[in-house]
């Protein structure tokens, strides 16, 4: 019985807590920027419809922006993905 019990304070721990933690704050992180990125294009892609002249190009410019941005962030995902 001591054996066992010097054992198991000896161990290591079966998963590594902090590391999950990180990967779960880094992932609640991306997809809340993914998210506001989505938004923020659909959002000014609506008001580039309905606006003329230079507010047009602008919002339709930024929503180019936050759309590459949305596409560089999943690009990232994917890399990170097939490099593990």
């Amino acid at each position: 019985m001591r054996s066992t019990a010097l054992l198991l304070a000896t161990a290591k721990p079966l998963f590594d807590w902090v590391g999950l933690l990180k990967v779960f704050g880094i992932s609640i992180a991306f997809a809340l920027v993914t998210v506001v990125l989505v938004s923020c294009t659909v959002r000014l892609s609506a008001a580039a419809t309905s606006s003329v002249g230079a507010k047009r190009f602008g919002a339709l410019a930024l929503a180019i922006v936050f759309a590459a941005g949305v596409a560089a962030i999943v690009i990232y995902g994917i890399v990170i993905m097939m490099s593990k």
